[in-house]
């Protein structure tokens, strides 16, 4: 992955699909696999109380800091400027494909360092279908049916071997995916079918993260979407605010929070981010970016959002095409919306560890 990453490349299946047997057929030296069945899934973080003797939820930090190698986070850069390390480390995987092998050396260096993989694992696409959203519905009636069973085995047993506990969100935002009736009942089935030959190949340690973006639980296509809580451990959601209206965490967020409240299950805020203004002045940076960051920072200080367990950013700059993808916050570094980002990082409900 490239400083210049369009976000779009992860909102779109390619012909290539993630879920193929190349890569996966070879995965010796993964290390004890009855040691790694012993291994649990990532914990849900509990509560602290603050001088006065309240409750407050704690939640994991997470980040997505692109560097150099295509679906791979680098944070320890990004940790060093703000004093602190992230939890969560998150990775992609999808079309072109990323070889396995630098995913699990970056898994492991994760495991050595105290952080939580986590993996977005997509879905793909059927090759030879020119409209995208009939070749991904195609590719994921080919999972629901188990003819891609050999990959996902095959990803199951890289992520069991790994030995620590691991977040898989598989096909997120799906719900800008599939469209319609049978987008819905096609995903759901092969949601379902996943889990199950995770299940079955004993990945014990693999929390499913099942994700939309936030507008499906604003506009209800969540609820028609949900697979079940025999099929879900983590509810996620992903949204961006952007110029000019920079929506607010709550605006975003709130019905998830309730949405997972409701069921019982921890809500991760698995991708966010604020956009810096191409207008704004580079020697002081983005005010834009630290009004919205401090906003969040005020939300966890009013003990909202108690749902969410995990909180991880997406730091990256994308070209602006079609829609703002600024989402850096070093552009100065020590600028007013770094000292945001890194007071929202250091906040005590964001310092659960693993």
């Amino acid at each position: 992955m490239t400083e210049g990453v369009d976000r779009r490349g992860f909102l779109r299946t390619g012909a290539a699909g993630a879920l193929t047997t190349a890569g996966l057929a070879a995965l010796g030296g993964l290390g004890d696999a009855a040691a790694a069945a012993t291994v649990g899934k990532p914990r849900i973080p509990g509560y602290y109380r603050d001088a006065a003797g309240r409750a407050h939820s704690r939640a994991y930090f997470g980040l997505f800091h692109a560097r150099s190698t295509p679906g791979i986070s680098e944070p320890e850069e990004l940790e060093d400027q703000i004093g602190r390390k992230a939890v969560i480390n998150h990775c992609f995987r999808q079309p072109p494909e990323t070889p396995w092998a630098p995913l699990r050396t970056r898994m492991l260096r994760d495991k050595a360092a105290g952080r939580i993989p986590m993996l977005s694992y997509a879905g793909g696409e059927t090759p030879g279908i020119a409209d995208h959203d009939q070749a991904a519905l195609a590719r994921l009636t080919e999972i629901a049916a188990g003819r891609r069973d050999a990959a996902i085995d095959g990803q199951a047993r890289a992520l069991k071997a790994l030995g620590t506990p691991v977040f898989l969100r598989f096909t997120w935002e799906f719900d800008l995916r599939y469209p319609g009736p049978v987008g819905v009942r096609t995903h759901k089935a092969a949601w379902r079918h996943v889990r199950r030959r995770f299940q079955a190949v004993g990945a014990n340690n693999v929390a499913f993260v099942w994700c939309p973006s936030w507008l499906a639980f604003s506009n209800g296509r969540a609820e028609a979407f949900y697979p079940g809580d025999t099929y879900v451990d983590w509810i996620g959601v992903d949204g961006y605010a952007r110029s000019p209206d920079y929506l607010s965490f709550a605006g975003m967020f709130a019905k998830a929070n309730t949405f997972a409240a409701t069921r019982g299950k921890p809500l991760m805020v698995s991708e966010t981010g604020v956009h810096r203004r191409a207008g704004d002045d580079p020697s002081s940076g983005s005010t834009a970016q630290s009004a919205w960051l401090d906003a969040v920072r005020s939300q966890l200080d009013q003990n909202r959002f108690s749902a969410v367990k995990a909180l991880l950013y997406f730091h990256v700059d994308g070209d602006n095409q079609p829609r703002p993808n600024q989402w850096r916050v070093t552009s100065p570094l020590d600028g007013p919306a770094f000292r945001s980002f890194t007071a929202l990082a250091r906040h005590p409900r964001l310092k659960a560890l693993r």
